[in-house]
């Protein structure tokens, strides 16, 4: 679907995150991986939820959703022991659960930003679309927590898609080039594994 174009992927699923380029031909060309901590997760998100105080995470995102427009008290999210202490200091403070609850998504999308991506403008320079995918893509606030992190970093919103199923979307690479693979077509050393779309 997104050969012909520059692609960067932000993935992001319950246990570890990833960023990965490709070219126009659909070759991998960058790769990052998050280290063993769970910071920067949807593992880290979850672990969030009864420290504030909610019941379940759709009621923290629900919360943080309507909280757009509200000041957001700074949490750390490259540690859970870090972000442990600022929630407790946060909430002693009297700061709203819904602002503590927008504020770890805000946490977890710079975390992912500064971790993986690094020099924002420069890799994601140009018009290429950015993929957004995992379970955790699924999460409206963190959707919009990256989208705003582009804007502020001088980046078009919109470059941001989140596709159908984003849980599922990394799986597509392995049958596509299985597919491929038993019709005899010839691979470069990247593998086909790291080919998009139909060929």
């Amino acid at each position: 679907k997104y050969v012909g174009q520059e692609v960067h992927i932000f993935e992001i699923g319950g246990e570890d995150s990833k960023y990965i380029k490709l070219d126009h031909t659909g070759e991998m060309t960058d790769n990052e991986l998050n280290g063993e901590c769970a910071a920067g997760t949807g593992t880290f998100i979850e672990e969030q939820v009864p420290r504030i105080g909610y019941d379940d995470l759709y009621a923290m995102i629900e919360a943080a959703w309507n909280a757009a427009d509200k000041e957001t008290p700074q949490i750390a999210g490259r540690c859970t022991v870090f972000a442990k202490s600022d929630i407790t200091h946060h909430m002693k403070d009297g700061v709203g659960q819904d602002r503590i609850g927008k504020a770890v998504h805000e946490s977890v999308a710079d975390t992912y930003f500064r971790s993986l991506v690094g020099q924002v403008k420069r890799k994601l320079r140009g018009n290429g679309i950015v993929v957004f995918q995992g379970g955790v893509a699924k999460n409206k606030v963190l959707v919009r927590a990256f989208k705003d992190l582009l804007t502020k970093n001088g980046l078009q919103s919109d470059r941001l898609v989140v596709p159908e199923w984003p849980e599922l979307k990394i799986a597509e690479g392995v049958p596509t080039g299985r597919c491929e693979y038993c019709r005899g077509a010839v691979y470069r050393s990247s593998g086909p594994a790291n080919r998009v779309g139909s060929p």
